[in-house]
């Protein structure tokens, strides 16, 4: 390679160079970085090797911001929504201590909560969203808040592959020009391995190598859980669900095994009324219920839902398709309104709480701020706390 390229390429890595290095090590806002990030990159295609023109310059950058805000931006804002409705209605509180009367065994709380829980966070929205909120909870159940935001990052390493929806693999799709089905599968069948490896070190992370002991059989089934349906799903109804429909087999199948064989570790809470629980978690179930509802499942309503969409030429000769109403964040939305209306919030309250949401989120672009207080010490009566200094 000629010393001109080697020039060209390391201009082109440029902007991708001081990105990380101005979030990680100069610790500056994602907005502000962002926006310099944004400058510079036009500026080095405009005046740069490239002599880019600046219209179509600037209309790529559009682009750009369009896909950013529809559907990556609504997919966050519309999670956290969902989560601080739950907190305004008191909820939270519902599930919080549900998730408490399972088990006072904190391994088990992590596999539930950061591992299956976050699963499925991350399948339905992901950026920042899977972390935030499980965080939110362990805290609110005991754990020290810190721990409790590095153990869900941990948690989180493995489903981002198939996270918000599978849109990762349906832009490498797109840009590859691959089958989304084909680059699914081989994605689910290299996890595999590493699903099973990363319950067991969330495990060694909250009791150490001996809290292995008690749990194994736990934590494997746990593992296998997530990994088994996301493989099936990955190979025959492609990237949207994989993470989704694993991460709530895990949960269900980790909750399962504590019931039958960790009966002793159960917490002793006041009864919750079943229609109180299934209230509670209302908003999720009907995320969940839709999102398979619009996905290849059901191809007659994911059609007449993608039929509600605008049309525009931006950038290129590819338009830019705005699906107001079959895109996760669209769904997450509706789903939670609906949800909120069930357990009595009047739909101005409902609206307010998605104003705030949006207004809190809108310099970060989702990177940074969520909603979710989980510094806040947790309660005394929410979950167990002696043991290990958490």
């Amino acid at each position: 390679m000629a010393s001109m390229d080697y020039l060209q390429l390391a201009a082109a890595l440029a902007p991708i160079v001081w990105l990380i290095f101005s979030l990680v090590v100069l610790k500056l806002p994602a907005y502000r970085t962002c926006a310099l990030t944004l400058v510079c990159t036009l500026a080095l295609a405009v005046f740069g090797w490239w002599k880019m023109p600046a219209v179509m310059a600037f209309s790529a950058a559009l682009e750009g911001a369009a896909m950013a805000m529809w559907p990556i931006m609504i997919v966050i804002i519309a999670a956290v929504f969902t989560y601080n409705l739950a907190r305004h209605t008191g909820s939270m509180d519902v599930i919080t201590r549900m998730l408490s009367s399972i088990t006072t065994d904190k391994r088990l709380l992590v596999l539930i909560v950061a591992w299956g829980f976050g699963g499925f966070l991350e399948g339905v929205a992901g950026y920042g969203t899977a972390v935030a909120i499980p965080a939110s909870i362990l805290a609110a159940m005991g754990f020290q808040p810190m721990f409790a935001a590095v153990i869900c990052l941990v948690a989180n390493t493995v489903p981002t592959a198939f996270g918000a929806i599978g849109i990762p693999i349906v832009t490498m799709a797109g840009v590859t020009g691959l089958p989304v089905e084909t680059i699914s599968y081989y994605t689910a069948l290299q996890l595999f391995v590493f699903i099973i490896l990363i319950t067991y070190l969330l495990v060694i992370l909250t009791a150490g190598f001996k809290g292995i002991k008690g749990v194994f059989w736990a934590t494997l089934v746990s593992g296998l859980a997530f990994a088994f349906p996301q493989l099936y799903t990955a190979k025959y109804m492609g990237a949207e669900l994989p993470c989704l429909i694993g991460s709530v087999c895990s949960m269900i199948a980790t909750i399962v095994w504590a019931r039958l064989f960790h009966r002793d570790t159960a917490a002793q809470v006041d009864p919750i009324p079943a229609a109180e629980k299934v209230k509670a978690w209302l908003p999720y179930i009907l995320v969940f219920a839709f999102i398979i509802l619009c996905s290849n499942l059901f191809p007659a309503i994911r059609d007449a839902l993608g039929a509600v969409k605008t049309t525009v030429r931006i950038y290129g000769d590819n338009p830019f398709t705005f699906k107001w109403i079959a895109t996760p964040g669209a769904l997450i939305i509706i789903a939670t309104y609906i949800g909120g209306m069930i357990q009595g919030v009047k739909v101005r309250e409902i609206t307010g709480v998605l104003g705030s949401t949006a207004k809190k989120l809108v310099y970060s672009g989702g990177s940074s701020t969520f909603d979710v207080e989980f510094m806040k010490p947790p309660r005394p009566e929410s979950g167990p706390r002696s043991g290990r200094p958490w």
